[in-house]
């Protein structure tokens, strides 16, 4: 059994799990164990949240109930809390909670069934920013001070993945807040969104609100994440690294490749995967998967615990249920900061748990350098040429590396691999060669050609939104497909 699945199960081995199975076959409809269709009950989500509250020990609720000391109490109307954890992001969180504050409903109204809430949260050896300033000026300007709410907690060094513990404080605090109002009688969702958007549709909450409402079988929803296309799309290398990303994360997605279907599946990749960003998920179902894990990729531990708590033993076999997290449409566009440090010096967004990404050298080039300024630190990799082919070569040899771990077959992944590289438009040998575990381009021009046709379309696209020098179009938010519309869902 795979090593992560076996902890999840021990971790909720004391949990009420509920197991969903399909009707009659993947596709079908997803029924409980008595054959029955899942329903929302305010009775039982009370029991469950009352439950979870209990289980986080009297330091953390004491914990919990201090930092939430004189907030006014939770509307009665109030159905979403919507989390952001927003540590020394003064730049950027006056522009998110604008975007938050202009959120509407079917109807174009001005969304009033939400709350806010931002976690002003620092290391112990930092001092605060200017958030809380910020918070305030803004919620002031849209007489919003009943429905934003702003905590400061310091963090200390030692007690875990302090991006974990923000976002396991700010949830706790919804769960806090809910149970203090009295029963709740109708779904109640958490709305995790990054303290750095650049754009999201008007009715983003309201649709996803919605949309988990009219499916109780499903425990959460993950929009399209995508990092400012029209900004990348200056950048050769982050445009390639972008286009290749969500043509691998859509593959893993695939029927065929998931638990249900294929006894070689990957626990923690072959599903549609929570992210720590713009992840919504039913606080019922947050308060039965116990909450956040406390390590590095807590965000998706969401998903894999929701699939154990859904998922069933067949035999001595235990298949986790990976459809009651769903993909929606909508598409939420972040800030492109990450990709743009790395194109220009090659630490990965990722890297080193800490240190790499995490070091304070390179967050403090991340909040003090504006798109601009990043896209010339990124310079040398603006275009693709000879001397910078080993770096997209490297991005290719990072994406064969993971097909080959998740398929578990060289053969298979070989496959997928060329699969991938059709869709952005390359062919095998002509443009491309793999080795063992690595990738040679055979030249440039034909992606070069590629890369340049998806630029243009990019930024001439006239739905894209107006955010600044590079985002020349205007209106409703644009779909950035590949290179290759017609994508084959060949596995």
């Amino acid at each position: 059994m795979d090593q992560k699945l076996s902890a999840h199960l021990h971790a909720l081995e004391d949990a009420e799990r509920e197991p969903l199975r399909w009707e009659s076959g993947v596709g079908s409809r997803l029924c409980l164990a008595d054959g029955s269709p899942p329903r929302f009950d305010a009775r039982r989500m009370q029991r469950r949240l009352e439950s979870y509250w209990s289980g986080l020990g009297h330091a953390r609720q004491q914990q919990i109930e201090r930092l939430t000391a004189g907030l006014p109490p939770m509307s009665p109307e109030c159905r979403m809390a919507v989390l952001v954890p927003a540590r020394h992001e003064e730049r950027n969180i006056g522009h998110t909670l604008e975007l938050l504050l202009n959120q509407v409903d079917g109807a174009g109204e001005l969304l009033s069934c939400l709350e806010i809430i931002i976690l002003n949260n620092t290391p112990s050896h930092q001092d605060f920013d200017d958030t809380r300033d910020v918070v305030a000026k803004v919620s002031a300007s849209h007489r919003a001070d009943g429905r934003v709410h702003i905590l400061d907690l310091c963090l200390p060094r030692g007690l875990g993945n302090p991006v974990a513990l923000a976002a396991q404080t700010l949830a706790d605090v919804a769960v806090h807040r809910v149970l203090s109002r009295g029963p709740a009688l109708l779904p109640f969702v958490l709305a995790c969104i990054d303290a750095d958007l650049v754009w999201i549709d008007p009715r983003h909450l309201w649709h996803h609100l919605v949309w988990l409402e009219r499916h109780p079988h499903l425990d959460a929803a993950c929009p399209r994440n995508a990092y400012t296309p029209w900004i990348l799309a200056h950048n050769d290398l982050t445009l390639f690294s972008e286009l290749s990303w969500q043509l691998v994360e859509f593959h893993f997605a695939l029927a065929p490749l998931r638990p249900e279907l294929n006894a070689r599946y990957d626990f923690s990749w072959n599903r549609v995967r929570t992210a720590g960003s713009n992840t919504m998920i039913t606080l019922e179902s947050y308060a039965m998967i116990t909450g956040y894990s406390h390590v590095f990729g807590h965000d998706l531990s969401l998903g894999e615990r929701l699939s154990v708590l859904r998922g069933s033993w067949r035999g001595d076999r235990f298949v986790p249920q990976t459809w009651t997290v769903g993909r929606t449409a909508l598409r939420v566009h972040t800030s492109p900061r990450r990709w743009l440090i790395m194109a220009g010096t090659g630490i990965g967004p990722y890297d080193a748990q800490g240190e790499g990404f995490y070091s304070p050298e390179a967050l403090a080039a991340i909040r003090t350098q504006d798109p601009d300024a990043l896209l010339r630190l990124a310079e040398s990799t603006s275009r693709i040429n000879r001397d910078n082919l080993h770096r997209f070569e490297a991005v290719l040899d990072e994406r064969l590396r993971l097909m080959l771990k998740v398929r578990k077959d060289p053969a298979s992944a070989r496959k997928q691999f060329e699969t991938t590289m059709s869709w952005l438009g390359l062919e095998p040998h002509s443009d491309y060669v793999v080795g063992e575990g690595q990738v040679k381009l055979a030249g440039i021009t034909r992606l070069a050609r590629i890369l340049g046709t998806v630029r243009a379309r990019t930024l001439s696209d006239p739905r894209m939104p107006c955010l600044g020098p590079h985002a020349p179009g205007r209106n409703s938010e644009r779909t950035w497909h590949s290179a290759r519309s017609s994508a084959s869902t060949n596995t």
